[in-house]
């Protein structure tokens, strides 16, 4: 498999779950028209994937007023003062729901671990992979509606070895979508 398809099988499973995961089937990808630094972007949810023969990083960025919009019925009962932490834990737990997806795929042929999903305001990518800028493989695409949307990074080392790979397409496209939640 190449990474383009494996690209392309995280796109759609990041949409699939956000819509089962925000109870929003509207959601789709947004085309990007204007990438200006008007964004609301307050905060960025990742999650690290690793293992001896690759390392991915799944990111989100997007905003409280953002999650509120699209996950409408997800924060319905929740107190205005409690809207940041149930945004946060939200995110949190769907970046660990596609890491999950994407893990269950490697740790049939290799070792696979993940870490735990992680909030913050700012972070240099370079630091957190340990390696140059230029050796770390960026993927992006956004997911929303209408204006709201959230921003979606997936990025990548080691492209050469991630290459013999053909078992992750596989495995995405035969597990089951549905979700359990709490």
């Amino acid at each position: 498999m190449c990474v383009n398809n494996f690209i392309e099988s995280c796109k759609n499973e990041s949409l699939e779950i956000f819509r089962n995961h925000s109870s929003n089937d509207t959601i789709d990808f947004i085309e990007e028209v204007n990438t200006s630094k008007t964004d609301l972007i307050q905060w960025r949810s990742f999650i690290f994937l690793g293992g001896t023969k690759f390392r991915f990083m799944f990111e989100t960025q997007f905003s409280t007023i953002t999650l509120l919009s699209l996950a409408t019925d997800k924060f319905s009962d929740v107190q205005e003062l409690d809207y940041i932490d149930h945004v946060k834990d939200f995110m949190r737990e769907y970046c660990n729901l596609i890491a999950g997806k994407i893990k269950a795929a490697f740790e049939k042929e290799t070792d696979a671990y993940l870490s735990l999903p992680i909030i913050s305001k700012d972070y240099n990518v370079e630091n957190l992979f340990s390696v140059p800028a230029d050796q770390i493989d960026r993927s992006s695409w956004s997911i929303g509606e209408n204006k709201m949307k959230i921003n979606i990074n997936l990025y990548y080392y080691e492209k050469e070895k991630f290459e013999s790979y053909d078992f992750i397409k596989k495995h995405l496209e035969k597990t089951d979508n549905s979700i359990e939640f709490f």
